[in-house]
C-alpha cells in the first residue's frame, strides 16, 4: 500500500518544531563497524547451502545509532526530529552498506508457514541487535533461541570478543550449545534487556513513502522508503518468566510498532530507524497531542515503553517467591531487586547503552536442510585468530589451535576424515556446528588457520602458483564477493598482495606477472632449496639453516632469513616452523 500524502502545512509545522526544539540538544552515541568486512557464514549442514553473490547481498553492517530523540510530530511522523537528551524517545538507527531489503518469511513460525525471504527484495537482511540499558552483563539474556544471537556465532567470524562483559559468554563451538544455562560459556547470559529483531515474521503491514520512478510497489528498490508495522523491539526474553504487572504467569513483551526502511541512492546506504517511547507519554504522543497517559501496567498491548518493562523487572525480582528464586534462569533478572526507580533515569539514556549485534541474509531461492540464516557481520568484531578473548592475535593463540589439532586429530566424535596423521580435522556437521579455531572458516582445523592464509599468490588453493591461478585473480579483483564465495577460506588481501604493500589492488598485477613468468625478486618464503616452490624437499634445508645458518648460508649461497623467515618478523627462529608447515605443499 502506499502512504497517503501529508498536508503541507504539517509539512511545514514539523520543519518548524525542529528548527526551535533546539535549546536541549543531545548527539547519537555511533557504534561503527567497518566497512567491506561482510564474510559469508553458512550455518547449514556442510556449510554448502545455496548463496549467489552475483545476485544477492552481503548485508554489510556500518553503523548502530542510538539517540535520545524528539520527533516534532510523533503522531503524524515519528522519524522526524532531532536530538533531545529530554526526548520522549529512543531512536535507532542501523545503517548497512548498499541496498538491503525487509526480510521476508523464513518459516519460523505458523503465521508465515512458507519460505519466502526475498518478498521484498532479493538482499534480506536479518539479524538480532541487542541493548545492555542498566551496564549490567548478569541482568537479561535470551534463553528462547540463543544460538541464534552474537554470543552464539561470533566464533564463526574468526576469534572471541575481548571486552570483559563477553568474559566466559561466547560459545567457542557447538559443543558449548547444552541448554544448562548454569554452565560456562554463558552464551545465554547476553546482559540484554530489549533487542531490535529484523525478521519477516514480525513484520504486519508495510506503507510505500517513497516510490522509485517506475517502481514495483511489492519490491523495496534503491531510493525508496518505506514505514513497516510489525513487532520489532522485544524485552529480552529471559525475563518473560518473571513478568507480573501484566496479570500473572509471566509473558513476552513485543508491542507493535513501526520501523522505516529508507536507502539513499546518493550514498547508496540503507538506515534501518525505531523510534520508541522511553516512558507512557512518548507512546501517548504517538498517538496524538492530547491522548491521555495510561498508568504503567506491564502490558504491551496498549500503551508502552522502555520504563514500563523497567518497572516490571524490578517488581518481578523484588516480589518472587522463594519457589521462583530457585529457578536456574532467575539469574537474570536477580539483581533488578536493588535497581529500583531511582536508577531508571540512567537507564533510559541511550548514550549509556551497550550494544552486540548479529546480521545476516538467508538462503536463496530456496531454503536448505531447514536452516535459515547466513550470518555475514557482527558488532563488535573479534581480532581475527584470538583464541583467548585478550584482544591479539600472537603465539598464545597459534599454540593454542595446534593443541586443538594435536589433541582431536583423528579423534572419534571430533574429526570426520579419520586420519589421525595429516594435521587436519574435519568438523563434524559442520555448518551447524563450527570451533573458533576454524579461523578461516571453511570446515576443517589445520595450518592453513595459523599466520598466513597460504602461498602468495596462490589464488585457486592448491598450493601452486601457476596458471591456473588467473582466473582466481582476475576474479578477486574485480568481484570480491564472488571470490569470497567460491573460495570461502582464501584471504585474497594476503595471497592477493604480491607486492607486500599491505593492500590487493592492481598494482599487485605486476607482481602476480612475476611470479608465474619470471624468477622473483624476492625470495619465495620457505622455498630453502631456491627451486620455486615450498615442498616436503624444502624440510631439511629449513631445519639446517634453524640450527646452523652459517653452514646454510655457504652451502645454498643465500641468508637463510631471507627464505625461511615465514611469519614476517624479520629473524629466523622456532617461530617460523608453524608458518614454514602452512606453506608446504605435500604430494
Amino acid at each position: 500500500m502506499t502512504r497517503g500524502a501529508w498536508p503541507i502545512s504539517a509539512f511545514l509545522a514539523v520543519c518548524f518544531a525542529a528548527i526551535v526544539a533546539s535549546d536541549v540538544a543531545a548527539a547519537p552515541v555511533v557504534f561503527s563497524d567497518d566497512e567491506g568486512d561482510a564474510v559469508v557464514r553458512r550455518t547449514d549442514n556442510d556449510g554448502d547451502g545455496p548463496f549467489d553473490p552475483e545476485v544477492q547481498a552481503m548485508p554489510d553492517l556500518l553503523e548502530i545509532r542510538v539517540d535520545s530523540f524528539a520527533p516534532a510530530m510523533p503522531h503524524i511522523n515519528p522519524f522526524v526530529g532531532m536530538s533531545d537528551a529530554a526526548g520522549l524517545f529512543v531512536r535507532i538507527d542501523l545503517v548497512f552498506a548498499g541496498l538491503v531489503n525487509p526480510p521476508g518469511p523464513v518459516g519460523l513460525d505458523d503465521h508465515w508457514p512458507t519460505y519466502e525471504p526475498d518478498k521484498y527484495g532479493p538482499n534480506p537482511v536479518v539479524g538480532y541487535i541487542e541493548f545492555d540499558m542498566d551496564g549490567n552483563e548478569d541482568t537479561g539474556g535470551e534463553d528462547q533461541y540463543p544460538e541464534l544471537r552474537y554470543l552464539a556465532n561470533v566464533a564463526r567470524f574468526g576469534g572471541l570478543p575481548s571486552e570483559p562483559r563477553f568474559a566466559d559468554r561466547a560459545a567457542d563451538g557447538c559443543d558449548a550449545f547444552d541448554g544448562n544455562v548454569t554452565t560456562a560459556p554463558y552464551y545465554e547470559a547476553s546482559g540484554e534487556e530489549f533487542h531490535f529483531v529484523l525478521l519477516g515474521e514480525e513484520i504486519e503491514q508495510y506503507s510505500v513513502v517513497t516510490e522509485a520512478v517506475a517502481g514495483n510497489p511489492a519490491l523495496f528498490e534503491a531510493g525508496e522508503i518505506w514505514w513497516i508495522d510489525g513487532d520489532f523491539f522485544h524485552k529480552a526474553h529471559a525475563y518473560d518468566d518473571f513478568a507480573t504487572l501484566c496479570g500473572s504467569g509471566g509473558g513476552d513483551y513485543k508491542p507493535e510498532v513501526t520501523i522505516q526502511f529508507a536507502h539513499d541512492s546518493q550514498i547508496d546506504r540503507t538506515t534501518v530507524t525505531l523510534v520508541f517511547p522511553k516512558t507512557n507519554e512518548g507512546s501517548a504522543r504517538l498517538i496524538s497531542p492530547s491522548t491521555n497517559v495510561q498508568s504503567q501496567d506491564g502490558c504491551d498491548n496498549n500503551q508502552f515503553s522502555i520504563q514500563e518493562v523497567l518497572l516490571d523487572l524490578h517488581f518481578g525480582a523484588l516480589f518472587a517467591d522463594s519457589f521462583t528464586r530457585m529457578l536456574p534462569s532467575f539469574r537474570f533478572i536477580a539483581e533488578w531487586e536493588n535497581q529500583g526507580t531511582e536508577t531508571f533515569d540512567t537507564f533510559l539514556d541511550p548514550s549509556t547503552w551497550r550494544v552486540q549485534a548479529l546480521v545476516g541474509t538467508a538462503y536463496l531461492p530456496d531454503q536448505v536442510d531447514d536452516d535459515e540464516f547466513i550470518w555475514t557481520d557482527v558488532y563488535p568484531n573479534p581480532t581475527f585468530g584470538d583464541m583467548n578473548a585478550d584482544g591479539v592475535y600472537d603465539a598464545a593463540d597459534e599454540s593454542y589451535i595446534l593443541e586443538y589439532i594435536a589433541e582431536y586429530d583423528g579423534g572419534v566424535g571430533h574429526d570426520n576424515d579419520g586420519d589421525g596423521m595429516n594435521q587436519s580435522v574435519m568438523l563434524i556437521d559442520w555448518g551447524r556446528c563450527f570451533s573458533v579455531c576454524d579461523v578461516n572458516y571453511d570446515g576443517f582445523v589445520n595450518l592453513l588457520d595459523i599466520g598466513d592464509s597460504g602461498l602468495v599468490g596462490d589464488m585457486n588453493l592448491d598450493g601452486l602458483v601457476d596458471g591456473r591461478d588467473i582466473g582466481p585473480f582476475v576474479l578477486a579483483l574485480t568481484d570480491p564477493a564472488a571470490y569470497s564465495s567460491q573460495y570461502p577460506s582464501a584471504n585474497a588481501n594476503v595471497i592477493g598482495d604480491t607486492n607486500d604493500d599491505g593492500a590487493f589492488d592492481l598494482v599487485d598485477v605486476t607482481g602476480m606477472l612475476n611470479l608465474l613468468l619470471g624468477p622473483q625478486v624476492e625470495p619465495l618464503k620457505g622455498d630453502m632449496n631456491g627451486d620455486n616452490e615450498v615442498t616436503i624437499d624444502d624440510v631439511i634445508p629449513f631445519c639446517l639453516a634453524l640450527t646452523d645458518p652459517a653452514v646454510y648460508q655457504s652451502t645454498h649461497g643465500v641468508d637463510p632469513t631471507a627464505r625461511g623467515d615465514c611469519n614476517g618478523d624479520g629473524v629466523l627462529d622456532a617461530r617460523d616452523i608453524a608458518h614454514f608447515a602452512n606453506r608446504l605443499v605435500v604430494p
